[in-house]
């Protein structure tokens, strides 16, 4: 007997790299980072910072002063997999029943049907989880949500390099900062960020502030409860952004960011490396003969890094 298994591999190679790049590409956090592709395992972020001496003219000579700094932060790579199999007779005794008439007997590919739910919940799944290890990874399990360590311990995430690289001396921390958000409190801890930001990149049309959605609510109720109807959080209920109202400050919420926390910069101070152009990441959906199953790879690489930390406006 031969199996045809024309369609099911049809399916998985027109779209395989379109999977992987919706999950590590277009994620929440990932679509506003400065994107590096092709990183193998490390990459330098080659930085450049210069300081200015000006002296009095009206005179001759040469007096040569001012600095340039250069340096280098390294951006890495971890390596992630999933792996996954399913018996497809097993479908056969619930609702996804229906679907398996149009495969035959056997069971020998997964119906079309099956297939795209299947497909689309990996694909938001995956998407969530690397968006959560973007703040929370944390390869030593540090504890960010208050009295539970990190399970996201395959990579280090935004918040573990701010906390715990040296770099967190160079962040800024609002005067008055809250350690626990609340009603009262909220637009305030906002403002105080928002008072904080460097002058350097204080006009940077690109400065968002990140927080989770239990915090992107209290902000906007809270700017409800002070009769600010007309704040310009237009899309807030579509998408959850918001300009706050009086600043050129974008409020973000993402999956992974902590609760009583926010993390104010420019999205081009953040950095995401990437690989996607090896045979190495890779989605794939195929049934295996041996074990009458079908199953599923997710390959990929990821890692995230800060360029500038001083240019960092957090509470904690």
């Amino acid at each position: 007997m031969s199996i045809n298994l024309s369609s099911l591999t049809k399916y998985t190679d027109q779209i395989s790299n379109q999977l992987i790049n919706s999950f590590t590409l277009t994620g929440r956090t990932a679509a506003l980072m400065t994107p590096h592709p092709g990183v193998k395992y490390k990459q330098s972020l080659n930085i450049m910072n210069s300081s200015l001496a000006v002296v009095a003219g009206g005179s001759c000579g040469w007096n040569p002063q001012g600095t340039i700094a250069l340096s280098q932060r390294d951006i890495q790579v971890c390596d992630f997999k999933i792996e996954e199999s399913i018996c497809l007779a097993e479908f056969e005794d619930y609702w996804t029943g229906q679907y398996m008439k149009s495969v035959g007997s056997y069971n020998e590919s997964i119906p079309i049907e099956i297939d795209k739910i299947f497909t689309a919940d990996k694909v938001a799944k995956i998407a969530s989880t690397i968006d959560t290890y973007f703040w929370r990874g944390s390869t030593t399990g540090d504890d960010f949500i208050g009295g539970t360590a990190s399970p996201y311990t395959l990579c280090d995430g935004l918040l573990q390099i701010m906390d715990h690289t040296g770099s967190s001396a160079s962040k800024v921390i609002p005067a008055g900062a809250s350690a626990s958000f609340t009603s009262a409190n909220i637009l305030a801890n906002v403002r105080a960020a928002i008072t904080a930001i460097p002058e350097d990149i204080l006009a940077q049309d690109d400065l968002t502030m990140f927080v989770n959605y239990a915090t992107f609510n209290m902000i906007t109720f809270a700017l409800i409860d002070q009769n600010n109807y007309h704040y310009t959080a237009v899309d807030a209920a579509n998408d959850y952004t918001m300009i706050f109202p009086g600043s050129n400050v974008k409020i973000v919420a993402t999956k992974g960011m902590v609760n009583n926390r926010y993390f104010l910069t420019t999205t081009q101070n953040l950095h995401h490396a990437f690989d996607l152009q090896s045979d190495s990441e890779s989605f794939r959906v195929w049934f295996d003969l041996n074990t009458d199953e079908v199953r599923f790879r997710a390959k990929w690489k990821s890692g995230v890094q800060i360029g500038f930390p001083q240019y960092v406006v957090s509470n904690k």
